[in-house]
């Protein structure tokens, strides 16, 4: 016996439905039987990740909410199957069904949301550095947690990233907000100026972030005292200077913001693979 399968996209209306079918075909007798899979609803509200694929999509729906609803629109031979794989929480969409004795089984649709664990955006991260160096309160800083303490576990769809390829729209609002608030990265200084002061300023900055980790604000004015002094201060060294002294929480809240508005917490995968043959 071989199998061949069939995967269609159907419209019908304003409603996508994706329409499984695999194909059992027997060679020794003649015969053919087929799975036929009833159509799958795409899950409404859904966004497409990569915007050329239409099996694979985004909702802001939570995981439960999810399931919920594909429980309450499964077909009779539907069974919900949990997973767990790396750092995500699945559920396959399995129908079944008897072809001459022996069960048959379809995955229709994959869906998945990240695990929850001690990590955080590294965006809350930056918020920490400027309490730490006592710009802004604890009190600030643990409301804005509470808000977007689970960001880093988003789907991001896939967005033009200006240079012919694409980038998770997640890390394309980030990266905007990490090159303003640390211009020195970005400088545009000679390569021979950039070989001179590559040294110091590294050793700078690693002092201050050292500082920033032990909430030594009195060493960090102390130390930047010190290098505006030194006649020797490079312009790269400066800038990291500069941006250490800069207040960027605002900065930081409106990135964790424009994150959240394009955030999505579930993924979905739909196909006609069979699986247990």
């Amino acid at each position: 016996m071989f199998t061949k399968k069939i995967t269609t996209l159907i419209l019908a209306g304003s409603t996508l439905l994706i329409f499984s079918v695999t194909l059992l075909l027997a060679d020794s007798d003649g015969k053919t039987d087929i799975i036929l899979a009833h159509p799958i609803t795409i899950y409404p509200g859904s966004v497409r990740e990569i915007s050329t694929d239409q099996t694979i999509r985004l909702t802001k729906d939570r995981f439960e909410q999810v399931r919920t609803y594909y429980e309450a629109n499964k077909d009779s031979r539907d069974i919900l199957e949990p997973f767990q794989q790396e750092n995500e929480n699945g559920m396959h969409v399995v129908f079944h069904q008897m072809i001459k004795g022996a069960e048959q089984t379809l995955v229709e649709v994959t869906f998945t949301a990240q695990l929850e664990n001690t990590n955080f955006h590294d965006a809350l991260g930056e918020l920490q550095a400027q309490m730490a160096m006592g710009r802004h309160s604890g009190d600030e800083l643990q409301e804005l947690k509470a808000k977007y303490n689970d960001l880093h576990r988003a789907y991001f769809r896939q967005v033009d990233d200006g240079e012919g390829g694409t980038i998770d729209e997640g890390k394309m609002i980030y990266k905007k907000a990490y090159n303003e608030a640390h211009p020195e990265k970005q400088s545009t200084n000679s390569a021979s100026q950039q070989a001179a002061g590559k040294a110091t300023a590294q050793d700078l900055r690693k002092q201050m972030q050292a500082m920033k980790a032990r909430g030594d604000l009195a060493g960090i004015m102390q130390l930047a005292h010190q290098a505006n002094i030194s006649p020797g201060q490079t312009s790269e060294g400066a800038a990291a200077l500069s941006a250490m002294n800069q207040d960027t929480w605002d900065l930081w809240v409106n990135c964790l913001e424009d994150m959240r508005q394009v955030a999505y917490w579930t993924r979905l995968q739909y196909h006609g693979n069979a699986i247990g043959q």
